[in-house]
């Protein structure tokens, strides 16, 4: 039994390893997302305003979450000298204008979503203290609330998209010229040719 379950323990490092930690991977997919929100701005989803403000924020809590230390970084640190713990400190430091940008990034964001003609009404439970707690230095309140968030959005984005696309292709189907473009092989006319 023991055998097996370290036989596990190393399938699953080594899956990790080739994913990434799950950060990486959330970060991988937050970046596919971006690509989906652009399309989605493109087809008239949500407004382009929405979609820079989106931007600017999630871009924002990339760099704060870059800044965050975990306590196996402070660990390591401290058995190398108290040197190694006030460089980390340093390097890891959050200035008053990054948290600001952030703070004024999630208002606007918060504003363009509740403009959005068509967006969710439940998604409005992003908490409007989103900027007080980025303020606060209330971290796991903030990528709590983001990241829940963002999930609840992408999946309308999705939804509408394909949805969108389901009503394209049904009003293709019922185009009485495409249906007669798909219904006539387009062979060529051998008599129209000019011999000239």
């Amino acid at each position: 039994m023991d055998a097996r379950s370290n036989a596990m323990a190393v399938d699953s490092l080594a899956k990790q390893a080739t994913e990434g930690s799950i950060q990486q991977q959330i970060d991988r997919i937050e970046i596919e997302m971006a690509g989906i929100r652009a399309q989605a701005t493109m087809k008239g989803v949500i407004k382009p305003e929405t979609f820079a403000t989106w931007s600017a924020i999630s871009q924002d809590l990339i760099v704060l979450e870059s800044k965050m230390i975990s306590w196996s970084e402070i660990w390591a640190a401290s058995a190398r000298g108290p040197d190694d713990v006030q460089r980390l400190l340093v390097d890891h430091t959050i200035d008053g204008s990054l948290k600001d940008r952030a703070a004024l990034h999630a208002t606007s964001f918060l504003l363009a979503l509740k403009a959005e003609p068509r967006g969710p009404a439940s998604a409005f439970w992003l908490d409007q203290d989103l900027a007080e707690e980025i303020k606060a230095g209330s971290w796991q309140e903030v990528f709590g609330e983001y990241q829940l968030a963002v999930a609840f959005l992408d999946q309308w984005i999705l939804d509408d998209l394909k949805e969108r696309e389901e009503k394209e292709a049904e009003a293709r189907e019922h185009d009485p010229t495409a249906a007669q473009a798909r219904a006539k092989p387009a062979w060529p006319n051998r008599w129209s040719r000019s011999t000239a």
